[in-house]
């Protein structure tokens, strides 16, 4: 008797993990359907936008990822990159310096934390960085007290995008726009 009941939990345990993997790959496969992103390419810069904003202190943000094109190395030579965005609701800049202009600017005597936070200004470790990929963060515009679709907007009208860098060889600059979704 006891067999037979552990034996028919078995069977009941081994049919209810069967349906909830079922059910899981079920609801994986659609969510991946439905998933959107937004993309541009040129000849140095690769920008997304993935279809989902992020909270943060009772704001929303959304996040561009830029991958540089050309070879790591290259971007120990950059001391400074803007990434702007813009779109039908607004305009925003994200300067990024190397980690080593902060500490100057701090010896200067110049340098404040609060305007750097103002003025969308990052520092990292660019002479450093082992990777080409760059996530911005940008804040979702608010509009007589109601924030906006950014991915509304796109899907009106566009995202233009300008990346600028330095480098020893010189100031350059790529216009990327992203007018269309794509299924990812």
């Amino acid at each position: 008797m006891m067999a037979e009941t552990m034996k028919s939990l078995s069977k009941l345990l081994l049919i209810l993990t069967m349906v909830l993997i079922f059910t899981l790959a079920c609801k994986k496969d659609n969510q991946n359907v439905h998933t959107i992103a937004y993309s541009a390419s040129g000849d140095m810069w690769e920008v997304s936008l993935a279809n989902n904003l992020t909270e943060k202190n009772g704001a929303s943000f959304y996040h561009l990822t830029f991958i540089y094109k050309g070879a790591v190395n290259d971007l120990h030579e950059i001391a400074h990159i803007t990434f702007a965005q813009g779109n039908a609701l607004d305009t925003q800049v994200v300067n990024v310096f190397d980690i080593s202009y902060k500490e100057k600017r701090i010896r200067e005597g110049k340098y404040n934390e609060e305007e750097a936070t103002r003025l969308g200004t990052l520092y990292l470790d660019l002479k450093k960085k082992n990777d080409k990929e760059f996530n911005i963060e940008y804040r979702a515009s608010v509009v007589n007290n109601e924030e906006q679709n950014i991915l509304k907007a796109i899907d009106t009208d566009r995202l233009f995008i300008i990346v600028q860098w330095k480098n020893p060889q010189g100031e350059h600059k790529e216009i990327l726009t992203i007018i269309d979704r794509k299924k990812v």
